[in-house]
């Protein structure tokens, strides 16, 4: 298990140079520019990934990964329509999370992000999986906002690497949502290319879930929306405390509340709803805040999502669940408070479905 940064960057490049991805080191600067040397030091690789500005980050305080990108297209016109189109993709998508920002210039760009907490430590395999969905996910968005918007201006990208280290552009993979077991998993991760020589951790289930949150659950649920079993969440106590799902190898702790039938929800209401979620989407836990609701009620979730396919021991689970439990927690009692101006329950109805 890698709980130091050196550690944890040197995974992380070869990850990188497994899959192909071409990047070069980029020394960390504080806001005013100087050079960054303490605790919270983050190192930036910048990723050759076509029609991205993108990068990983490397957090020390806590420990994370984060891959960060910038469509190269420049969002022109109608602002609740790309509320919309953003939101969609991240109530459908678990990686990257997508957001409208300002960019230097002043022009509306896409930012992307996909987060990794490794406070509790973090296997090679697991570093490897993240890596492949997280790049992954940006050829999906990509092609996902090329179709939503053809007519985008494009921005000129600078050139990510002079003298990239060894390996081809790649496309990171297959879908990242498909979340197919890996095959990885392990501790010391060897300098190949071969990502199936990591050894597999133990696998995530529903009763190993249920198991490390003790005296709170209240039902375990298998065979989820695509049916394959070991599929489902394991609800826990309490209307405002965050439920966890598993799906095809994916880790989701989430919470949400109706806010009323979708045909009596004004679509002005709705905009404005999709908006505090972006807001929020900007900050840097990895947390996604979204809103559903073209039929049935208009449902309000918070949802922290995170590769699970190369399986974790019992003492990271628990502490990434709690981690995770917490975060969620907190954003969406503040999502909760923002639109009713001050309750965090108030008449809001419980989501029954995780």
């Amino acid at each position: 298990m890698l709980t130091d940064a050196a550690e944890v960057s040197a995974e992380l490049r070869r990850a990188l140079v497994r899959v192909g991805c071409d990047f070069t080191q980029q020394g960390a600067e504080g806001a005013d520019g100087a050079a960054v040397t303490d605790a919270d030091t983050r190192a930036v690789l910048l990723l050759q990934v076509e029609d991205m500005d993108a990068a990983v980050l490397l957090g020390r305080s806590p420990l994370s990964l984060v891959l960060s990108a910038d469509w190269d297209g420049v969002l022109d016109g109608d602002a609740e329509e790309h509320r919309r189109v953003l939101n969609d993709w991240n109530a459908r998508h678990t990686v990257p999370r997508a957001v409208a920002v300002l960019d230097v210039d002043g022009d509306a760009r896409v930012h992307l992000d996909s987060v990794m907490d490794c406070s509790a430590g973090v296997g090679p395999a697991q570093v490897d999986e993240w890596v492949r969905r997280a790049l992954a996910g940006l050829s999906q968005v990509t092609e996902f906002l090329d179709e939503q918007f053809p007519d985008a201006a494009r921005v000129e990208l600078e050139d990510a690497a002079e003298e990239p280290s060894e390996g081809a552009d790649a496309e990171g993979g297959e879908d990242p949502d498909a979340g197919a077991d890996a095959d990885t998993g392990g501790s010391d991760a060897p300098d190949t290319a071969d990502s199936t020589a990591l050894v597999a951790g133990d696998p995530v289930t529903l009763d190993r879930i249920a198991a490390v949150v003790p005296g709170e659950t209240v039902s375990i649920k298998e065979n989820g929306a695509s049916g394959r079993r070991g599929n489902g969440y394991v609800r826990t106590v309490g209307a405002a405390a965050p439920d966890i799902a598993l799906h095809d190898g994916t880790l989701t702790v989430t919470t949400g509340a109706a806010f009323g039938d979708a045909g009596e929800v004004p679509a002005e209401a709705l905009d404005w709803l999709r908006a505090v979620c972006g807001q929020v989407n900007t900050d840097p836990d990895g947390v996604v805040s979204v809103v559903t609701g073209d039929s049935g009620d208009v449902i309000m979730t918070s949802a922290l999502h995170r590769p699970v396919g190369a399986g974790m021991n019992d003492a990271q689970l628990a502490a990434v669940l709690a981690t995770a439990r917490a975060q969620v927690g907190v954003r969406f009692d503040g999502l909760v408070a923002e639109v009713t101006g001050g309750s965090t329950g108030g008449e809001l109805g419980e989501v029954t479905d995780a």
